[in-house]
Order: structure tokens, then C-alpha cells, then sequence
């Protein structure tokens, strides 16, 4: 997923037909939307540019983006102290 914003009340999401987030909704059925607190921002910033793709797709290579397999820990502050 490439993004989320709200519009009022409603959220808006940015979904590729192609990308893991597109395939895993059509796969499950239901996905689950986590809304992380302001004081999270910077963990989430540090996970912009992860994927959990390996290899990198082309597209997102070019956009400077790198194989994490997992995702949620590398974004935490300690992370590169486990």
C-alpha cells in the first residue's frame, strides 16, 4: 500500500492492482488498516522504503527501496541492538 489519508470521515487508501497488498486482500478477503499515534512517526518513516518482496521489484528498486523480512521490528528504535 502506498499511502493512506483521510477526507473528512473517510479514509483513502493508495493500492496498485500489482502490488502484495492488492493480492493479499484478494487472497484473505479482509485486511486490517493500523492507525499508528503521531509519537509512532518516526518508526513508520523508518519502514517507508522496506518491502517484504525478495527479490526487490524492479519498480521499487528504482525508488530506493530494500528487502526487509521483518518489517514491523526494523522499524522499531532498538532494532539494530537486538
Amino acid at each position: 500500500m502506498s499511502s493512506a489519508f483521510w477526507l473528512g470521515w473517510r479514509c483513502i487508501l493508495g493500492l496498485s492492482a500489482r502490488s502484495k497488498t492488492t493480492q493479499n486482500l484478494i487472497r484473505a478477503g479482509e485486511g486490517v488498516l493500523n492507525l499508528p499515534s503521531d509519537d509512532l512517526a518516526r518508526e513508520v518513516n523508518r519502514l517507508a522504503r522496506t518491502t517484504g518482496s525478495d527479490p526487490v521489484p524492479e519498480g521499487k528498486q528504482r525508488k530506493g527501496y530494500r528487502f526487509e523480512p521483518g518489517k514491523v521490528r526494523a522499524g522499531r528504535p532498538d532494532a539494530g541492538r537486538c
